[in-house]
């Protein structure tokens, strides 16, 4: 080989220039404004209508508080009432009162015994087993 050196031979080929790179559009003016409007509005809404339902729930507390008074107030009554029941059951006041009222004591106390075998529209004749009709059921009962 010789003592020359080869040189390759470089080619350069053009390269499309690369595509430009767009800055972003920067709002400004009128859309800044309205942006900002709008933001505001949304703010203002939101806190209104928090406000709003604070209130409301104050109110219902209030509602809530006025009824267990009047929860209480008519526990209390009825505890009263239950009281006043039961001194008015008593046997030892009502037979103050029926002394009072000029009754006496029974001397011969009775007691009925029922018979559990009557039929509800009669009874069986014992003799011919036939049904009897009971004559006072229709003046008790409906059937007329």
């Amino acid at each position: 080989m010789s003592a020359v050196a080869v040189q390759s031979t470089r080619h350069l080929r053009a390269v499309d220039r690369p595509e430009e790179v767009v800055a972003p559009v920067v709002v400004t003016g009128r859309r800044t404004l309205a942006l900002a409007l709008t933001t505001a509005l949304v703010v203002v809404a939101v806190v209104f209508g928090i406000v709003g339902l604070n209130a409301l729930a104050a109110n219902a507390a209030v509602d809530a508080r006025a009824l267990e008074r009047e929860v209480q107030r008519a526990e209390v009554r009825y505890a009263q009432l239950v009281a006043a029941v039961a001194a008015k059951e008593d046997p030892g006041r009502i037979r103050e009162r029926a002394l009072e009222l000029g009754l006496v004591p029974s001397s011969a106390a009775r007691h009925l015994r029922l018979s559990r075998g009557i039929e509800a529209d009669g009874l069986r004749h014992p003799d011919t087993g036939v049904m009897v009709r009971d004559p006072l059921k229709p003046v008790l009962t409906q059937e007329r």
